[in-house]
Order: C-alpha cells, then sequence, then structure tokens
C-alpha cells in the first residue's frame, strides 16, 4: 500500500478537495496575530539543530492506515547550511540558521501547488507566544474560476503560530519539554453567487531544545468531501553530530 508521508503530499490536497461552507464579505481569511506572550526560546536555532551527519528516526501512523511505517530525517552539508532528506518518500529540503532564525530556501514544500517562495521562516528569535509568522497572504479577484465571465475571489494563506510549552511522552524514551508552533493553510473560492468552497490543513509540530522536532500531528482533507485524515509522527530516535554545545534535553524517565 503507497501511503503519502510529507506536508507536501497533504498540502495539494488543497487544490483537490472542497468543503462546501456560506458567507460572503471582504474579510481577510488571514487572521489577525495575537499579543505576544512569554519568550520561551531565546536563540530558535536550538530548537532545530542542523548538523551534517545527523539522524532522526519517527514511527508514523495515520487514522486511514492500519498499519503504521518508519521516517528517517538525515542532514549533509549544503552551502551553507544543510540538506535535509526525508524518507521513504526522498523529499530534499534546504536550511540554514540565519541571524538567529530557521530558515528554508528554494521552492517551499509546505506551499503546494498554489505558491512557492525563495525563502520563508520555519523558526524566529526570540520564541514567544502567541508570535504569528505569515508566509503567504494572497488575495485574488483577477480570474474567473467559475466560467460565468465574472471574476470570482480566490484567497489563500500559510502562517505559523507559537502555542507554547507542552511536555510529551515519546516511545522509549520518557517525557520531554517540546516547544509547540502550530502551521495553517487555507485556501477559499467565493463564487460571485456569494457561495464559498473552504479547504483547511493544519500541522503541529512539536520542537525540544537540543533535539529538533520531535512529534508532529497532520489532520487534512482526504476522499469525499466533509472527510478529514491525521497523521501523526513520534520521535524514537536521533544521533546528532554537533561540533557545538548545545542544550541538554529536558527529559523526564
Amino acid at each position: 500500500m503507497r501511503r503519502s508521508h510529507s506536508i507536501k503530499q497533504a498540502v495539494a490536497m488543497l487544490v483537490m478537495a472542497a468543503l462546501v461552507g456560506c458567507g460572503g464579505g471582504r474579510d481577510r481569511l488571514m487572521p489577525e496575530a495575537p499579543e505576544l506572550g512569554a519568550m520561551i526560546q531565546e536563540n530558535a536555532t536550538v530548537l532545530r539543530p542542523l548538523q551534517p551527519g545527523s539522524t532522526w528516526t519517527y514511527e508514523a501512523e495515520s487514522s486511514t492506515s492500519p498499519t503504521g511505517w518508519r521516517i528517517d530525517v538525515s542532514q549533509r552539508a549544503f552551502e551553507d547550511g544543510v540538506r535535509e532528506r526525508t524518507s521513504p518518500n526522498s523529499t530534499d529540503v534546504q536550511l540554514a540558521h540565519r541571524r538567529g532564525d530557521v530558515v528554508h530556501f528554494g521552492a517551499c514544500g509546505l506551499l503546494g501547488a498554489v505558491t512557492t517562495c525563495d525563502e520563508w521562516v520555519e523558526l524566529r528569535s526570540p520564541v514567544r507566544i502567541g508570535d504569528q509568522i505569515e508566509l503567504v497572504d494572497l488575495d485574488d479577484s483577477s480570474h474567473d474560476y467559475t466560467g460565468d465571465g465574472v471574476p470570482d475571489r480566490f484567497e489563500y494563506v500559510v502562517y505559523r503560530r507559537v502555542v507554547g510549552e507542552e511536555w510529551l511522552s515519546l516511545p522509549g524514551l520518557g517525557s520531554v519539554r517540546a516547544v509547540r508552533v502550530d502551521t495553517f493553510i487555507k485556501q477559499r473560492t467565493t463564487e460571485t453567487t456569494g457561495e464559498q468552497r473552504l479547504v483547511e490543513v493544519s500541522c503541529a509540530t512539536w520542537y525540544a531544545p537540543g533535539i529538533g522536532i520531535v512529534r508532529r500531528h497532520m489532520d487534512m482533507p482526504y476522499g469525499p468531501v466533509g472527510t478529514r485524515r491525521t497523521q501523526d509522527e513520534r520521535l524514537v530516535a536521533w544521533d546528532l553530530q554537533s561540533a557545538f554545545a548545545l542544550p541538554a534535553p529536558a527529559l523526564q524517565p
């Protein structure tokens, strides 16, 4: 059975699925950023180590699959950062630490087939509760998507928001304190009749200082209209090849 293992595949479903809603108006799909809260990490880069030769192994499960599977992530040196490969689907991304931020370069797999960008920030310093990073905010009324001769409104937004710190239980590793960051991807089409079609994907990611990503939980459209699919990935092993002193992760047995 062939399974989808990446955010890129999940987001690609945005252009294939439609959840029918109601309403209209010129309200923005991108929400207002909340008030900034407490600082929980002064330097974001400790939450996302980039070290050539490092590896992470995750156990994954899905609400649509009777069996789980393994995901392997590895990093190798590339220019002033790393190339990170995720297997078994062999997805490569380029990352670097820039001025305390964790930055992706090249086409954004996170953004699916609708929008790409040359550079986008995954985490920024300092890490504060409520910090919202707006990656894409598209509001276009120049195209006729329904073929009635009148332009329709198409909106597409991607943003990330720092939720806070949580304790997570990881298979065979005990509990670890991690920073949770939620990613939201939304697409809305408003026809000239006022009918709206809204599609949403969300992904919660937990980062532990000195380790990196320890868990991801995705919720996305699947199959018939109104059906959802969830996917959960939890860290089971890691090998960090660091030449620098990183903070020890907060672990509980």
